[in-house]
């Protein structure tokens, strides 16, 4: 007779369903990691970017802190405005200076009226500068002036050069002997001091990593960085740089279509020097800033699939554990119907409950055999009995 009986067998179910959960579980856990320690090292990415803009920004300020006391203190002294000392004594005084500090560009002195009195190897004596906003803005108490373009300047010191020289303004007032404003005394910042210290700060990381960084002006725009960026524009969303926060990281877009992960840290001034509202941006394509936490998010997923398999092997060694005594004892009972025995052998490497039930099941054919014999007795008697009848009524 055909076996009506179909369907999946139970190492088969037992593998898949083993299997199934232990992917599960598998990937769980992997998500759980991911979640932990990903987007904690993304975390730490942004805020050691952050961390470089606002050491950056730290320095700038302070050197610039420097520059504005030592300007302002060299206005007071009587002997370098005053009547103390002769007009060669003072140009001696400022080239002296200038050598000490070379990223001073010029150095000079004017009366009120903006005309250049002394500077440091004549450069512009005689020249007036009253049109340029440092000289008025140190007559109404404005000492600190952001960075222009100086191109007479600039002539007189790189005359081959082919754009103009860029810098930053400290002027004071200075008094004469009576204690009357007598003219001002200025000094041209060569903007290459702050390139110095941006790159004293992040020179350790770009030796390892591509990582740009980027000296925005109060109005955004780009005084130091990659030339292509040199005197554009940047606009950033309001991911905190537009927010009011000082500091920060995000992952930005830029004009070249590219998201890169930027830290960013506003310029706050330094004890008496004013801000010149610059913003130091530190940034990398943030695929290859992330490179890392990708490849350890690889690695998470593929051991958790190594794992799931490890277990999938596991589930189907232990289906077939559990269910070879099972299939055993089945096949016993298919040859018992079929009639090509009637015993059902020991099963071996069983668990206890298979071994009860086979147990059970031979206990049961035993008894199915005693009854068999027992009703074949029983017939034989009838018949037994039937025969005596017979020859009796004969």
């Amino acid at each position: 007779m055909k076996n009506p009986i179909n369907g999946t067998g139970i190492s088969t179910q037992l593998m898949l369903l083993l299997a199934g959960f232990a992917l599960i579980i598998t990937l769980l856990l992997a998500g759980v990691l991911d979640n932990l320690f990903t987007h904690q090292a993304e975390g730490d990415i942004g805020h050691q970017y952050a961390e470089l803009a606002i050491q950056t920004t730290d320095k700038l300020d302070r050197s610039l802190f420097e520059r504005y006391r030592e300007v302002r203190l060299l206005a007071g002294r009587v002997g370098l405005g005053g009547l103390d000392a002769s007009s060669d004594e003072k140009r001696r005084f400022l080239e002296e200076m200038q050598n000490t500090y070379a990223h001073y560009a010029w150095l000079g002195l004017t009366d009120n009226e903006g005309k250049v009195l002394i500077s440091a190897n004549r450069l512009l004596e005689g020249a007036n500068v009253a049109a340029r906003p440092w000289f008025g803005n140190a007559l109404i108490s404005i000492h600190l002036t952001d960075v222009h373009d100086a191109k007479l300047l600039s002539k007189l010191l790189k005359p081959e050069a082919s754009e103009p020289m860029r810098f930053v303004d400290i002027a004071f007032p200075y008094h004469d002997a009576n204690g009357r404003v007598a003219g001002v005394f200025g000094a041209h910042l060569n903007l290459d001091w702050a390139r110095e210290i941006e790159k004293s700060v992040t020179l350790p990381l770009l030796t390892r990593k591509r990582v740009e960084t980027l000296v925005l002006a109060s109005d955004m725009t780009v005084i130091i960085g990659p030339k292509p960026l040199l005197g554009t524009r940047v606009a950033l969303s309001d991911h905190g740089f537009a927010g009011g926060a000082q500091a920060g990281y995000a992952a930005e877009r830029f004009g070249d279509g590219k998201t890169y992960l930027v830290g960013y840290s506003k310029s706050q001034g330094h004890s008496a020097s004013p801000s010149l509202g610059w913003t130091v941006l530190v940034r990398q394509d943030i695929g290859e800033a992330y490179a890392g936490v990708a490849h350890f998010r690889r690695q998470v997923m593929a051991t958790g699939a190594g794992i799931a398999l490890l277990f999938a092997a596991l589930a189907l060694w232990l289906a077939k554990r559990v269910s070879r005594p099972l299939a055993a004892i089945a096949e016993s009972a298919r040859r018992i119907e079929s009639g090509e025995t009637d015993n059902i052998g020991e099963v071996r490497g069983g668990y206890r409950e298979i071994g009860i039930l086979g147990a059970s099941l031979r206990s049961l054919i035993g008894k199915l055999k005693a009854n068999e014999a027992s009703m074949r007795q029983a017939d034989r008697r009838k018949e037994g009995r039937i025969g005596k009848t017979e020859k009796i009524g004969r």
